[in-house]
């Protein structure tokens, strides 16, 4: 479903099975050809809140804009992601929300 809606917006992305890839090939790319990460906070390899640590890291990525987008929402997980300087948390089921998180929080 993501994946469609990327095509709707006639979105440039890349897809990754985990963490880590998505990591690793942000690492390799220029800043300036981010224009948002979305991501799970579940994932294998390297979990979302690893991610964005090591995102948080890396100061030259402290303007991309990032959505989580996964299924946890108690306060705790919620109070800890945007600690870890999330822009957007959305429950994966809500698409319109997605929509709508993708349009404001691009570059």
């Amino acid at each position: 479903m993501v994946q469609s809606l990327f095509e709707k917006f006639h979105l440039k992305y890349k897809l990754f099975e985990n963490g880590k890839a998505l990591f690793d090939e942000l690492t390799q790319t220029n800043t300036d050809d981010v224009a948002l990460v979305i991501t799970d906070v579940e994932m294998p390899v390297m979990d979302g809140f690893t991610l964005l640590k090591e995102i948080n890291a890396l100061k030259k990525y402290e303007d991309i804009n990032i959505i989580v987008h996964t299924n946890l929402s108690n306060f705790i997980t919620k109070q800890s992601l945007y600690e870890l300087g999330t822009s957007k948390i959305i429950g994966k089921i809500d698409m319109r929300e997605l929509s709508s998180g993708i349009s404001k929080y691009i570059r």
